[in-house]
């Protein structure tokens, strides 16, 4: 099933609309785009000039999949992209060449309006990731990021226990948090900052943070940077590593792959006392919720200051 349409003066044909994508509950590629249009206002302002990771599943979420970083050949021209060079050679003779290798430039795509979301969906795109900077200062983060990431004997709600006790820390330095469920079994937590920082500080400051915790709360929080090792102690992993340059997050509001397809939502701390489930956010949840409770990040616009604590 194909479809053309016209959106902001620009003309999409949309392929395999019927196609399932997410076997368990029926859902169409055709529904996930319509997720994707009703959600654009509140997922957008989130992936405006990021550099976009696109993780694609062509025979949905039972199927195979890969992640693209590169702009597609048949990109079309209206789509915004910033080509990125390597740090670590000299640039490539195209922008299309494929990320990964020394001195290789990597298109980037900005999803920065509607039409250009629903053509990234239109791919089969349901997760959208991305740098946790924004052009044009791509050296310097424009979010601090919080993942918790139980290990496989830990809970959701283990994880959601550990981001109360990093709120308040961050509240007692006067710094306004966050929250949003993965969309899987983690929780995070996001700061927005200004720009004036490195990643190297950004990455600083989490990692002071999980290490006060991991002496304060030894049976919950663990600093433990290999796998093998935390997954022995059931605690909640405070990764701080994803503060880098070119690292990616899901983006809030973004489908996940999971089998009920669930949602990248963000949360008030409210709901994370009062105990939730990444279950409980979903497609078709997700519409109705708004109705009710609108955007919990109304203000996510305010972007602390993090320079004047590391100084």
């Amino acid at each position: 099933m194909r479809e053309t349409i016209k959106i902001q003066g620009k003309s999409l044909e949309l392929s395999n609309l019927d196609k399932i994508l997410w076997p368990k509950l029926k859902i169409s590629k055709g529904e996930m785009i319509e997720y994707y249009i009703s959600i654009a206002p509140y997922i957008l302002p989130h992936l405006k000039n990021r550099p976009l990771s696109m993780k694609r599943f062509p025979d949905g979420v039972a199927g195979e999949f890969f992640f693209e970083k590169n702009a597609p050949k048949f990109t079309p021209k209206w789509v915004k992209t910033i080509p990125v060079k390597s740090e670590d050679g000299k640039p490539a003779r195209h922008a299309s060449q494929l990320a990964g290798v020394a001195g290789r430039i990597t298109n980037y795509i900005l999803v920065n309006n509607l039409p250009t979301l629903i053509w990234v969906a239109n791919l089969a795109c349901i997760e959208f990731h991305t740098w946790l900077s924004a052009t044009p200062k791509l050296n310097h983060p424009g979010t601090v990021l919080f993942d918790l990431d139980p290990t496989e004997k830990g809970t959701f709600k283990d994880a959601a226990e550990a981001a109360l006790l990093i709120k308040k820390i961050l509240e007692d330095l006067g710094i306004l948090s966050f929250a949003k469920t993965s969309g899987m079994r983690g929780l995070h937590i996001q700061v927005p900052i200004k720009q004036n920082v490195s990643f190297e500080l950004a990455r600083t400051f989490v990692r002071l943070i999980g290490d006060v915790l991991d002496k304060r709360y030894p049976r919950l929080i663990t600093m433990e940077e290999r796998k093998v090792e935390r997954e022995k102690t059931g605690k909640v992993f405070v990764d701080w590593t994803q503060n880098s340059k070119a690292a990616t997050a899901i983006v809030p509001y973004s489908l996940r792959a999971s089998n009920i397809a669930t949602v990248a939502c963000p949360v008030a701390w409210e709901e994370v006392k009062k105990g939730i489930e990444p279950g409980m956010f979903s497609l078709r949840e997700i519409e109705k919720r708004l109705k009710k409770t609108d955007d919990v990040w109304k203000n996510y616009n305010r972007k602390f200051d993090l320079r004047k604590i590391l100084k």
